[in-house]
């Protein structure tokens, strides 16, 4: 309960202080503690204590006649551009070393770009709160990251149709500005550089929550039609991590030899489980993404990294493009990708992956 409390004063609160950062410089009246209780489903004493604390904050002050007026001068600049980020379904309740890795740099380029520049997470119970969420919040755009259910990126597509500024980071989404891995050509590059190391009795485990899953699923496919090796064996897992952990176990325990581990996504305990029975210098190759390895591994393997820095600027500029309103054509550009090989947590080498725009 006090939960709920506290973040329904903070919707409110930020509310508030977004209509402030995003207004004039002329101090204008906010609704009523009546229309902003029904606005956000609260009580009214929730909405009086918000008004209170932000009056003695000194971003609003009392009128004589009833209700209260904001203070721009708190703010300090005006005009704000206060742009929505969603990550993932919007539900995440803390961050991991993935959130960091992906979002560090775009934060940090983005933000100085101007002053008037700043981020906002967005976070909601259900896809459909997100028309909501961008007009309580005042918002001037929305970057999209890592955003896979369907009807989220249905909501973003209504968005985007509609004339709001929109970018996709991570995944590609239809008619929307995305910069996106292409697991497809991914997926079928790595198999190629097991192929060439002699590698034939591969898993390529890929996580059910991964948006584009069906893309690993038709490369390893076509991989299998065009390399035409009699010997090669591909097993995809498509489960969740633990049930391809224990698939994984489950070979091992019978006695059999595996060549190669592709991993796309958080991988520890796999990883842990195929190093105490087979040797990773010499036996078995394990691959998974930059981002599902710590120091505290000690990894040896190749890694799948990505060149974040080499759409960041053209993002940033297609979405501040969008905001100004100028005319430009719809982005669809792919993050460049490498191998880097990696033996008892140290590197040693990199192989770079190209791929299709």
């Amino acid at each position: 309960m006090a939960y709920k409390q506290a973040n329904e004063f903070m919707r409110i609160r930020q509310y508030v202080i977004d209509l402030i950062a995003t207004g004039e410089a002329q101090p204008q009246r906010i609704p009523s503690s009546r229309k902003l209780a029904e606005k956000f489903g609260v009580t009214h004493t929730t909405v009086q204590r918000v008004i209170r604390e932000l009056v003695e904050e000194g971003y609003l002050v009392h009128c004589k006649n009833g209700g209260a007026l904001t203070c721009p001068q708190k703010i300090h600049l005006s005009n704000m551009k206060i742009i929505g980020v969603i990550m993932g379904d919007g539900k995440n309740a803390f961050e991991t070393y993935y959130h960091h890795r992906v979002t560090c740099e775009l934060f940090q380029y983005l933000t100085h770009q101007s002053a008037r520049i700043c981020t906002q997470n967005l976070f909601l119970n259900t896809s459909g709160e997100l028309p909501n969420s961008v007009e309580h919040n005042h918002l001037s755009s929305l970057i999209a990251i890592g955003v896979a259910g369907n009807s989220l990126q249905e909501q973003i597509r209504q968005l985007k149709d509609r004339g709001f500024p929109v970018v996709s980071f991570i995944n590609r989404i239809e008619n929307t500005s995305s910069y996106h891995f292409n697991y497809f050509d991914i997926c079928k590059q790595v198999l190629a550089q097991m192929l060439q190391e002699g590698r034939r009795r591969i898993i390529v485990a890929a996580d059910a929550s991964i948006f584009g899953l069906e893309n690993i699923a038709e490369a390893v496919a076509e991989f299998r039609r065009e390399s035409q090796v009699a010997d090669l064996q591909i097993m995809v897992l498509t489960g969740t991590m633990e049930e391809s952990r224990n698939s994984i176990k489950t070979l091992l325990d019978f006695g059999s030899t595996l060549d190669a581990v592709i991993a796309f996504r958080q991988f520890p305990d796999v990883y842990n489980l195929v190093k105490e029975h087979l040797d990773l210098e010499k036996q078995c190759r394990m691959v998974t993404v930059e981002y599902s390895v710590h120091a505290d591994m000690n990894y040896s393997g190749y890694l799948i990294t990505y060149d974040f820095n080499a759409v960041i600027k053209p993002m940033v500029a297609d979405l501040l493009g969008q905001i100004k309103g100028d005319s430009q054509p719809m982005a669809d550009q792919t993050i460049p990708t490498s191998l880097q090989l990696f033996s008892h947590g140290s590197y040693k080498t990199e192989i770079s992956l190209t791929s299709r725009p």
